[in-house]
């Protein structure tokens, strides 16, 4: 059989193609020319199109050769699927830790293979106070009691450090630490759309059960792949719909979802509830997905075949076909719209039969109070309107007297223009009640209380969920919904599939009136025999390695393609082959990496000289990393420094307060308790783009999309910050009321200060001051006593104002919130 090879079969369809464009793109052209007899324009098009059709012919090889290129890019190779982060995990070759100076764990072995190449080693170990206080920042993000450290110096028995660890990581403060990690790779804040105005502020309905669930799933220490398989499906684990009541596992299944309800989302407002703005929550949501689950940074695909990774512009759309029975542009459920009964349908049915009489008899005792007040507002009405001019009295009346479906245009103008001056508020009307009314006002809204007491209620999630029949998804060429083009298939990435033809999802079962697409998904994401599940199971190793030890081993944690190689490939193997090994669980990851020599060693080393030679950026780990805690913990250690922390667990966001200049605080009124406003930052109401100073000038994140690696940043505003912010300066004089508790003012003299100054250190660093520093903290509080005395400050205040002033240096010096 005659075979046309693929460049004279390409060349042939370009030609063919052209000539169908010429001859319908033009005949309208044609025909309007001859209508309006413009014979010179007619012989101009057909000069044109006979120069396009030659250029055509002519040009076809070089359209043709693009073509094959693009198809070329379109194959996913064998190479392709060999890279380093697509393979299955292949346990490496464990060394022994025998014969291998300072190695503790095998973790150390294969970290010390690299060093010895280089003739360097492990610096030595920490001492012990620099140790619990890394623990306590890596694990809780708090600082250590000085009892705490007191009792881990005096136990001598082997396994001192690691049951220090053990009881950090049982801590209900670790889901907190650790679950901050989680929320910033999802994106979460408490407000929904693009938050581009301080002073506007569009809250999320319970989109704080997210975060609490997230806080327990780290607690519990559930296993990874269930949580994973819990955020992207878990409306599709259970017929929650058919069920006959709703389970907590069901609820909390839903509430999980909220991971995919997380970009913003503008589509509330009606006039930007359009395509444009559909697609791009869908699009920023495949982008949340592909840096937090694959570390792929998957938009690139969305217009063409990525550049540089190996993703299709068709597996760009696989992808997302799953998602779309959730996220269907065109039958499109706005956000504001997606929030559940957290009941099952039966039990709602059967409290709306219960409330509906209820219902009634209020509405029957609100109307009576309307009718029983309606001589007093038609008096305060017609006071009200004799201040108008007389020329519209009878307008306004007549306009008044309608119901909003029979008023006109100018009608309606007139209502909405004077709505708010002549109509009478409640209080208006109390004011002018006689006697005998408002005793009989009074008994009706006792009724009315009474009787709304009977009333049952359902709690409110927020959740994702598909909201109909899957809907066909096109090739959208170029990313734009306005040229679809083939339908395609649903589907995951061909290159952590065997072939292309396995990417196509073939089957999809799940319980209930949904498609089971994301269940597919999160299933073939975390199936151990998976390239997917590989990709994964590196991404969350990464993540874990980075938090503890400041730098990943692929040092771009959010982009494992176009990013930064593996420093050490065979201890990220090891650790995600164990990983996987324990059940995808994180605690016992934590507990292997904080156990090894590693992590355990000083950040300072004396004769450090040739290893900074060879390796200046410590990319082997020689040495422990010296690392900046992030915003929010450094608000929480400053707290914790003046013991005024809120300890409290979940609940409801802080609110904030927006004061003159766009500057936010969190107040003290108005919260939910006494000392919401000292609760932990990771409480704080959270938006997109706005922040109280601290966390902001300390590089908490703005949420775009989702932050898959916080920045570290030294700027001059920090120290301003440090110096002036109102926060601070509270927190440095809780810090020394608490000294002041534990060492009462009396006659100050050079003995008081220095209890003042022992206790300090051993709050603020978790260790004794130095001589040197005991130095100049006694000439420091003696200074400022003296000062202060000079500038008129009562005789009673002087030393407590030195001795806060000592605290706020304390807490604002790079000791304090960098982790040795």
């Amino acid at each position: 059989m005659f075979l046309i090879p693929d460049f004279l079969f390409l060349r042939l369809v370009f030609t063919m193609r052209g000539i169908a464009w010429l001859f319908f793109s033009r005949v309208a052209h044609l025909k309007n020319s001859l209508k309006v007899g413009r014979i010179e324009p007619v012989r101009a098009v057909l000069k044109n199109n006979l120069i396009v059709f030659v250029l055509l012919i002519f040009g076809s090889p070089l359209l043709c050769a693009e073509e094959l290129e693009i198809r070329k890019s379109e194959q996913i190779t064998a190479e392709d699927r060999d890279y380093w982060a697509f393979r299955p995990i292949m346990r490496p070759e464990v060394p022994s830790t025998s014969g291998v100076g300072q190695a503790r764990t095998t973790l150390d072995a294969l970290l010390h293979r690299r060093l010895e190449d280089e003739g360097l080693d492990f610096s030595p170990q920490a001492d012990r106070r620099t140790l619990i206080r890394r623990a306590y920042l890596d694990l809780v993000g708090l600082l250590p009691e000085p009892n705490a450290v007191e009792r881990f110096l005096a136990d001598q028995r082997p396994g001192a450090f690691e049951r220090v660890v053990d009881q950090l990581l049982a801590s209900h403060h670790f889901g907190e630490r650790w679950g901050r990690h989680w929320l910033d790779v999802a994106g979460y804040v408490d407000v929904y759309g693009i938050d581009e105005n301080a002073s506007t502020v569009r809250r999320s309905e319970r989109k704080w059960y997210y975060r609490d669930y997230v806080i327990d799933v780290y607690n519990e220490d559930r296993p990874f792949d269930r949580f994973l398989v819990e955020q992207l499906a878990g409306d599709e684990v259970e017929d929650w719909r058919g069920a006959e009541s709703m389970t907590p596992e069901m609820k909390e299944r839903l509430v999980a979802t909220g991971f995919l309800r997380m970009v913003a989302d503008d589509t509330d407002q009606d006039v930007l509830n359009i395509p444009p703005n559909r697609y791009q929550v869908l699009f920023n949501s495949m982008e949340m997905i592909g840096s937090s689950v694959f570390a792929m940074s998957l938009q690139c695909a969305r217009c063409h075949s990525h550049k540089f990774a190996p993703i299709r512009h068709r597996d760009y759309f696989q992808l997302m076909a799953l998602l779309t029975p959730g996220y269907n542009p065109d039958k499109w459920v706005k956000g504001d719209h997606r929030i559940l009964a957290a009941v099952s349908l039966p039990e709602k049915a059967r409290i709306e039969t219960h409330n509906a009489p209820i219902h009634q008899r209020m509405r029957d005792i609100e109307a009576q109070i309307k009718e029983l007040h309606k001589p007093y507002a038609d008096r305060l009405f017609y006071e009200k309107l004799g201040v108008l001019p007389p020329e519209i009295h009878g307008d306004l009346r007549a306009t008044f007297k309608l119901t909003p479906d029979k008023r006109n245009a100018v009608q309606t103008f007139l209502f909405v223009r004077f709505q708010k001056r002549l109509t009478a508020t409640p209080e208006e009307i109390e004011k002018i009640l006689s006697d005998g009314d408002r005793k009989k006002t009074e008994e009706l809204r006792r009724e009315l209380a009474e009787v709304s007491w009977r009333l049952r209620h359902w709690e409110r999630i927020q959740a994702f969920y598909d909201t109909g029949p899957p809907p066909e998804t096109p090739l959208l060429i170029r990313g734009d919904y306005k040229t679809p083009g083939d339908l395609v298939e649903p589907g995951f990435l061909s290159v952590l599939c065997e072939s292309s033809e396995a990417s196509v999802l073939r089957d999809a079962e799940a319980p209930g009136d949904t498609s089971g697409r994301r269940l597919a998904l999160a299933r073939w994401i975390t199936n151990p025999d998976t390239r997917a599940s590989a990709l994964v199971s590196r991404v969350l190793v990464n993540r874990v390695w980075r938090h503890l030890l400041g730098e990943g081993i692929v040092p771009t944690p959010g982009n494992f393609v176009d990013g930064a190689r593996p420093s050490h490939p065979r201890v990220l193997e090891f650790l995600a082959s164990e990983f996987q090994r324990n059940g995808w669980r994180v605690k016992p990851l934590i507990r292997s990496i904080m156990s090894s020599r590693a992590y355990r060693q000083a950040s300072r080393r004396e004769n450090s000289g040739r290893a900074f030679e060879v390796d200046p950026t410590n990319r082997l780990l020689w040495r422990a990393r010296l690392r900046r805690v992030e915003a929010e913990v450094l608000r929480d250690c400053m707290l914790t420094a003046g013991a005024s922390l809120d300890r409290t667990v979940g609940g409801p966001p802080v609110e904030m307060k927006l004061l003159p200049g766009d500057r936010l605080v969190v107040p003290r009124e108005g919260q939910v308790t006494s000392t919401s406003h000292l609760r932990r930052s990771l409480y704080v109401f959270g938006r997109r783009n706005f922040g109280i100073p601290i966390l902001r000038t300390f590089d908490q994140p703005v949420m775009a999309t989702n932050c898959h690696r916080r920045e570290s940043s030294a700027v001059v505003l920090q120290s301003l910050t440090l110096l002036n912010d109102d926060f601070v300066l509270e927190q440095a004089d809780d810090f020394a009321r608490r000294i002041l508790h534990a060492h009462p003012l009396g006659e100050v003299d050079e003995n008081s200060r220095r209890r003042w100054i022992d206790a300090a250190f051993e709050i603020a660093y978790s260790r004794p001051v130095s001589e040197e520093e005991l130095n100049w903290s006694q000439e420091h509080l003696s200074g400022q006593a003296v000062a202060f005395r000079e500038a008129g400050v009562a005789s009673d205040e002087v030393d407590f104002r030195a001795l806060s002033n000592f605290c706020h240096t304390l807490i604002s010096s790079s000791n304090f919130f960098y982790v040795e």
